[in-house]
């Protein structure tokens, strides 16, 4: 078996280890937004929950990773994918975002799946109208998995967006976005050898422009 066969196979995912770094990264970043929107906490506000549909503009750069080390073996790519963000927004228009996904997947010889984390601030320029324009930053990381997959490392995230129809129970928008948070691939050992911890490095970011569409209850 060549390397190249070899490498077809998952590298072990240490999702504890992964796990733990997130469950850090969001408890500074819960910190620091904290003490950020104490003022805010005296006004009346509102839950919301945003469901999303994504397209993921770094994914093509995953595949493109495959089909150099794999000789074309990546066969199907999911561009879009499915986001969940519930937020708290203030009458003043702060709003504290959580961001699970947008799930993203190859598959075929070779398989890949991430799925972001993230927390951020933002606000809503116009909060008292049915329609709105909103900023938001904050971090992210990707809990992802696959072939190659060597680890992932946390990144800044700033999205612009508007809402319409907020005066509905059930509105929508859309909303565009860069995520600077890379996954690390191990790629070809240009030494030789079938180990592939000894390969070179790629870091990627999948999340590298994201555009959605959502609904918001």
């Amino acid at each position: 078996m060549d390397f190249h066969e070899s490498m077809l196979g998952q590298r072990p995912f240490y999702l504890g280890e992964t796990m733990l770094k997130t469950r850090h990264l969001l408890a500074r970043t819960a910190c620091a937004l904290s003490l950020a929107v104490l003022p805010a906490f005296a006004q009346e506000g509102s839950m919301h929950y945003s469901l999303g549909v994504t397209y993921v503009g770094g994914l093509q750069d995953v595949v493109d990773f495959y089909n150099t080390e794999h000789n074309g073996s990546t066969s199907t790519l999911i561009p879009v994918g499915v986001r969940f963000s519930p937020y708290y927004e203030f009458k003043n228009g702060l709003r504290l975002n959580l961001d699970l996904g947008p799930l993203a997947m190859v598959a075929g010889d070779v398989n890949f799946t991430d799925v972001p984390l993230g927390a951020t601030i933002g606000y809503a320029f116009a909060p008292s109208s049915d329609d709105t324009a909103y900023i938001r930053v904050g971090v992210r990381q990707h809990m992802a998995s696959g072939s190659d997959v060597d680890g992932s490392s946390a990144g800044l995230f700033a999205a612009l967006g508007t809402d319409f129809s907020r005066d509905r129970r059930v509105h929508w928008g859309f909303e565009v976005a860069v995520d600077t948070a890379t996954v690390d691939f191990r790629g070809y050992n240009p030494a030789g050898g079938n180990d592939p911890l000894n390969g070179t490095l790629h870091s990627i970011k999948p999340g590298k422009f994201l555009a959605s569409v959502q609904v918001t209850f």
